[in-house]
Formats: C-alpha cells, structure tokens, sequence
C-alpha cells in the first residue's frame, strides 16, 4: 500500500498506466512442473536520473487461457496502476527541486500454488521522499476454480465473527513477542477490516501482513502473524479449506 500527497495529474496517471501495461516484458523463471500452470517472471524495469523502477511478477501459464487471463489481468493491473502511479509522481514537474532519486523495487513470492488456489505476496520498498522510505505491500488469493479474488471473509463460514477470532490470535502472538506497547498492539490489531488487509496463504496457515506502524515501530518493521489451520478449521468454510490442504 502506497500513500502519498494527492496530485492533480489523475488523467496523465491514467494514460500513463494503459502504456505501462503495454511494456511489461517476460523473464523465464523456474517451473513448478507439480501443476496444470506455471509461472514466468515478469520484470518492468525503468531508470532514469531522478527515480528508477525495479518491479517483479509472475506471469501463469498453462492451464486454460480464461484462468491465465483471469490471473495476469489482476496481477499487470496491479504492476500498471502502481508503477505509473510512482513515476508520474516522480516525474518533475518544471524541474521543481525535489530531492530525489525516487525509487521503487518490488519482487513477489507466490506462498501457495495448489490445484485450485493461488496465494501470492509482494514486498517492496519505496522511495518518494522524506527521511525514509516505506515498505510496500500486496496480496492476493485467486480461486481458480471460480475465477474469483478471495476476500478475507470469502474464507469463513458466514455466521463467523472471523475478525475478532483472528485478532484475539494476532494481538496474542503479537504481546508475546514483545515488540511494542500493549496499546499500540491491540489498536493496530483490533477486529476492524482495515486492519486486516493484507493476508496470503501458505501450506501451514493464514498470515497476515502488518505494515510499518500498525502495531510497532518503523525500526521493528512490518509483522507477521500466521495462524495455523487447525486454529481456524472448524471456523472455515470447509469447501475452500478442502482447496487449500487438498495438495499439502
């Protein structure tokens, strides 16, 4: 999640999206040969002397073309929208003096790759400004089967207050590690959808991502916090957990 001064350049950010969508190139990248798909890595590279862009994805191949176009479509949105969001904000206007160079790097790890769902994480680090830069964070869980993005929600059963059964978990294990005040941890990890926007699956659990600041310092840096799935299971809708363990 990237935050910044909003700029009135909305329809210059725009156009330049749709060109840097039409530039992502592909990077081979090793095959999981264990599944239908695999991936290649994409890479959007861009340097010039007031910011450079180093931004990785995985690009699906294999499989059906409907589940690759559903998975590549999100995935390049994602790289187009942010990496032109970052350049025109780096980009000076009149030569205003910023301070630069501005940089953004960003590589992606997919946590789960079974059958039917797809879990990937990116992590980053951006440059704009000010002391220090910030981390940079996006998840996503695809469910092949249905060609949806799962929310948070999507994986409980309905009648399941899921935030707080996964707060009460995160601010536990998160007091334990001792890592910040009590009160910064329980706000930053209280049942709110805001605080839970970031999470990905693994083999073992479900891991949500805390940004710098949620719930302790930017020195300690992000936190993670994965909560395995026998915690969860009797609370999860038992068709998604099915998908999730089906290959583990």
């Amino acid at each position: 999640m990237i935050r910044r001064p909003p700029r009135s350049t909305q329809s210059r950010s725009s156009a330049a999206s749709d060109v840097y969508k039409r530039q992502l190139k592909l990077y081979p990248a090793e095959i999981q040969k264990d599944q239908a798909y695999f991936f290649d890595s994409g890479l959007f590279q861009r340097k010039l002397h007031y910011y450079a862009v180093d931004f990785k994805y995985p690009v699906m191949l294999g499989t059906s073309e409907s589940t690759r176009n559903f998975v590549n479509r999100a995935i390049q949105d994602y790289v187009a929208t942010t990496t032109g969001a970052f350049i025109d904000y780096a980009t000076p206007v009149n030569d205003d003096g910023r301070p630069g160079p501005y940089m953004l790097e960003v590589e992606y790890n997919a946590t789960l790759a079974a059958t039917d769902i797809l879990s990937f994480v990116f992590n980053g680090y951006e440059y704009s400004g000010g002391v220090h830069g910030m981390p940079v964070h996006k998840t996503f869980i695809f469910n092949l089967k249905t060609h949806k993005s799962l929310e948070l929600g999507d994986l409980f059963k309905p009648e399941v207050d899921y935030l707080k059964i996964i707060s009460d978990y995160c601010i536990q294990d998160l007091l334990k590690k001792q890592i910040s005040e009590t009160d910064w941890v329980n706000n930053g990890a209280a049942p709110k959808k805001e605080n839970y926007e970031l999470y990905y699956l693994t083999k073992q659990g479900l891991t949500i991502i805390f940004p710098a600041y949620q719930v302790a310092s930017y020195a300690d840096g992000p936190q993670e916090v994965t909560i395995p799935y026998d915690k969860l299971q009797n609370n999860m809708r038992p068709d998604v957990l099915s998908l999730i363990t089906s290959d583990r």
